[in-house]
């Protein structure tokens, strides 16, 4: 198990609070895979092996140029916990379609209406017509 001052070395960090930091932005991630334990002598964090790859994998992101919660997004993506943002071109593309298909599909229940309306019998269409009785 490692302790904050542990990661703080292994992670190349300045501060066992940087640490601190990492551990709490991917903590769903480290809880609900047993990584993560709290030791109650002393009220503090410690991590297993599964946890500081985790944690150097979130590093490596940061030290890419992506910002904490970038490299949480990121790394989320991975493994699978989210499911990646659709891209600029994606959006394009299904706007372009959704175009196309909601006239269509307005042509389309508009036929289906005047079809039901050429059914009705021709009181009823009278009916609608006549003002209401009091």
């Amino acid at each position: 198990m490692y302790t904050l001052e542990d990661l703080r070395s292994i992670l190349g960090l300045r501060t066992a609070n940087q640490a601190r930091n990492r551990i709490t932005a991917i903590r769903d991630l480290l809880e609900s895979r047993g990584f993560l334990s709290h030791l109650a002598d002393a009220n503090k964090l410690s991590v297993n092996d599964g946890g500081v790859q985790l944690l150097r994998r979130l590093q490596d992101k940061i030290r890419a140029g992506a910002n904490t919660t970038q490299a949480v997004e990121q790394l989320k993506i991975e493994l699978g916990e989210i499911e990646p943002p659709m891209d600029r071109q994606a959006l394009r593309l299904l706007k372009i379609e959704v175009d196309k298909t909601i006239p269509l599909r307005f042509e389309e229940l508009e036929t289906r209406v005047e079809r039901l309306e050429r059914k009705r019998p021709w009181w009823e269409k009278i009916r609608y017509m006549l003002p209401r009785g009091r």
